[in-house]
């Protein structure tokens, strides 16, 4: 997959002589992101650096989600992982897996939040002590961790508080391995925060990033919510909100718990998924201003605060109760602050969706037990046959697309005064999937390309 993703939207920024720009100047009044933009940079000039980063925090995310739920099992029950990360809505793929410059932003810095989590659990279950060198490494990472993208880092900070109670709750003793990390963090943070540009966006002169607004904050918070989280968690994500329920409904009956309290909360759950297949035509057709997307985040509500309750009413005396409570807080952390701070787009849920991925991993172990279909090797096979025909034959077709349009923009004379060009087969996979006259970005393509300015690019259907 790595190799398939092509270059998109502001990756040909990044590329351009103002990537470089903003590089000289240590991004100064751009953002705090100075690890990611530095990754950006190398990605986009030199393509086997971005296959090998992008396939090594892929694996690494896919082998930390595995960790955290089976274990010592992780290895043989990775497909479930894939498969549950892959069904993730393709207007969040679009803009993290499916785009350079969301990948290095929003994947690394979830990975980095696994590892910390991973490390964390070790660190608590078995009380051990890191050794010197590992101490100092595991500092300077939580320093570059916060270098990513605002809202993980504040979220690390969050854990970081956390996890040093928590240790000095069991231990009674403050466990220095994890205060240096925090102290890491918290050193990440000056960094990230001291850029020029969060002063900016906080008094209000930043073009396009902002606090507020016009409307008034409840209106703003309103709009984010109903016509953007509602459309990335809900209305794009009917197949994660159908197995949300389902697995709901095995454990109402494996815990023998078909009684009038989940008989009700499994009656609201049905809603969510119900209302999206009655509705999902128009609801993908209809947003800003539209009745119907007022009432699905009414739904989306009631569905959110029935799942809630229902965890909290049938996993209270569980052992998993407190990860799955984590998990459920940790998801409302990644999201909240978009309520006020915008822009938000798919990229700013990915954090949320995967920790929602691991609660139903989660409560799909605590079904199975340890009954995973780990000896059906052809059952894996279709699994990871379906995936390559869904995910890699699309991406596939776009990079030898984009690779066609680049050739044909490279050999253009200085007397074409227009060139028409093939749009991607395949463009939700993508973040502005195509160089068109009116995306901002487009003047960017063709600086890498030496295009001139006065060329118009017309798009055919490909």
């Amino acid at each position: 997959m790595s190799l398939l993703i092509p270059l998109t939207g502001d990756d040909w920024t990044w590329k351009s002589e103002k990537g470089i720009q903003r590089l000289q100047s240590a991004f100064y009044n751009y953002n705090g992101r100075y690890i990611s933009n530095v990754l950006e940079i190398l990605s986009v000039r030199f393509q086997m650096f971005k296959i090998l980063l992008m396939t090594l925090f892929s694996t690494l995310l896919i082998f930390f989600m595995s960790k955290i739920i089976f274990r010592d099992n992780a290895n043989k029950n990775s497909i479930y992982v894939i498969i549950f990360v892959m069904i993730m809505p393709i207007s969040i793929f679009q803009q993290t897996f499916g785009w350079v410059a969301g990948y290095v932003n929003y994947v690394i810095s979830i990975v980095l939040v696994l590892y910390f989590i991973l490390l964390f659990k070790n660190i608590f279950e078995n009380n051990i002590k890191l050794k010197t060198w590992q101490k100092y490494s595991n500092t300077i990472l939580a320093v570059f961790s916060m270098l990513f993208v605002e809202h993980v880092s504040l979220y690390l900070l969050f854990i970081g508080v956390l996890f040093n109670i928590i240790l000095y709750v069991k231990y009674k003793i403050i466990n220095n391995d994890y205060l240096s990390i925090f102290i890491g963090f918290i050193v990440g943070a000056i960094i990230m925060f001291s850029n020029k540009a969060y002063f900016s966006i906080f008094m209000g002169t930043d073009t396009y990033r902002t606090v507020g607004s016009d409307d008034g904050l409840i209106t703003k918070m309103l709009d984010i919510f109903v016509y953007q989280m509602n459309y990335h968690f809900y209305v794009n994500n009917i197949i994660m909100i159908l197995m949300i329920f389902i697995i709901c409904l095995i454990i109402a009956f494996k815990l023998d718990k078909m009684n009038t309290v989940n008989t009700i909360l499994l009656t609201l759950l049905a809603l969510g998924p119900l209302f999206l297949f009655v509705n999902q035509k128009n609801l993908l057709e209809f947003r800003k201003g539209s009745d119907i997307y007022y009432f699905s985040s009414l739904i989306f509500i009631i569905f959110i605060i029935t799942f809630i309750i229902y965890i909290i009413y049938n996993f209270r005396k569980e052992n998993i109760f407190i990860n799955l409570l984590f998990y459920l807080v940790s998801s409302i952390i990644l999201t909240v602050p978009f309520l006020i701070i915008t822009p938000y787009g798919g990229r700013a849920a990915l954090g949320s969706i995967i920790f929602i991925i691991l609660l139903l991993l989660e409560l799909t172990k605590f079904i199975l037990k340890d009954h995973f279909f780990t000896h059906l090797k052809i059952l894996k096979f279709g699994i990871i046959l379906l995936l390559t025909v869904s995910i890699l034959y699309p991406l596939y077709e776009n990079k030898k697309t984009e690779l066609e349009r680049n050739s044909i923009v490279s050999n253009l004379s200085n007397s074409e005064k227009s060139v028409k060009l093939p749009e991607l087969p395949y463009p939700e996979f993508h973040q502005m999937p195509d160089p068109k006259e009116n995306v901002y970005m487009t003047q960017f393509y063709k600086k890498i390309y030496d295009v001139n300015p006065e060329v118009k690019f017309i798009f055919k259907p490909n």
